[in-house]
């Protein structure tokens, strides 16, 4: 993934004060990684104008064509790999926009309710009227994607958009429930992730994530080889270097940066970083200084 795409969004998470963006994902040539593993609280619609490519969803892979919609569930750990060349876009929010101050009970609000604590999902979109009525209104979707969403006029247009989606999504019954047995491995990984996210900095290993999450070594290679695509040494340098992207951005030096997101060998960090970007760490910044 484009690095200067994937700290944009991450700074417009953080900032945003209306839980929704969304994003194009540029071409950036066949068969190559197009979004690394990872998950969020939030609702995602993945629509794919013109490429095709594979979705990693959890343990589950997809084929994407052309067209195609997937919705990936708050929770679900998900990657993309693209198979030719054209553009992906990606729909994020926190399904709790769309629920409303009603009294009583509220068929919606269950619904959107279960869809954040992953008791139910939505299916892929089918070839046919479903697929047909969603594409104008992802389209619209993402054309507010291009900047922070304001509270007022604009957040109130978003979400008329997307309780359009939502009455789509009843009118042709794509929830489903999910059962416990999909959510048992999740829970470990997940939690696993968060680990690695909160203690990036700290020596963290596979044997520490096996004691934290109370389950054996084996079985911790097995969940990051089934839900990650990687192993659990390789997911966690790949945390640091993520984080050392915004230490460098920040002004830190390359030993500063290294050291900070807990790789205090410097040549080693180099190593990696030229493995995941294609440069050292003193070219990337110059690539960014030359964009801004």
């Amino acid at each position: 993934m484009n690095l200067n795409i994937s700290l944009e969004i991450e700074n417009r998470r953080e900032k945003s004060e209306f839980p929704f963006f969304a994003y194009w994902m540029p071409d950036y040539g066949e068969n190559t990684p197009l979004v690394p593993p990872h998950w969020h609280r939030e609702m995602e619609i993945l629509w794919s104008e013109d490429t095709a490519g594979i979705l990693y969803i959890n343990d589950r892979s997809y084929e994407i064509k052309p067209g195609d919609v997937f919705f990936i569930n708050p929770g679900c750990i998900h990657r993309t790999f693209r198979k030719t060349h054209g553009f992906m876009s990606h729909v994020v929010f926190d399904p709790s926009i769309l629920i409303t101050g009603s009294s009583g009970r509220n068929p919606v609000n269950q619904i959107l309710a279960d869809l954040a604590r992953e008791r139910v999902g939505l299916l892929e979109a089918p070839e046919g009227e479903f697929l047909e009525a969603l594409r104008p209104l992802l389209r619209d979707l993402v054309t507010h994607g291009e900047h922070t969403v304001e509270i007022g006029a604009e957040s109130c247009r978003v979400t008329a958009i997307l309780f359009s989606v939502l009455a789509e999504c009843f009118r042709f019954e794509a929830f489903r429930r999910e059962g416990d047995e999909n959510l048992y491995g999740l829970r470990y990984i997940t939690q696993m992730m968060e680990m690695i996210r909160d203690r990036f900095a700290e020596p963290i290993n596979a044997e520490s994530l096996a004691a934290s999450a109370g389950i054996s070594q084996t079985y911790v290679y097995k969940l990051f080889r089934d839900y990650v695509g990687s192993s659990p040494v390789n997911y966690i340098n790949a945390v640091r270097l993520r984080e050392s992207y915004r230490l460098l951005e920040d002004g830190h030096n390359v030993t500063e940066a290294a050291v900070s997101c807990g790789i205090p060998n410097t040549s080693y960090y180099i190593k990696l970083f030229k493995e995941a970007t294609g440069m050292t760490p003193y070219q990337w910044l110059r690539t960014r200084k030359e964009h801004l």
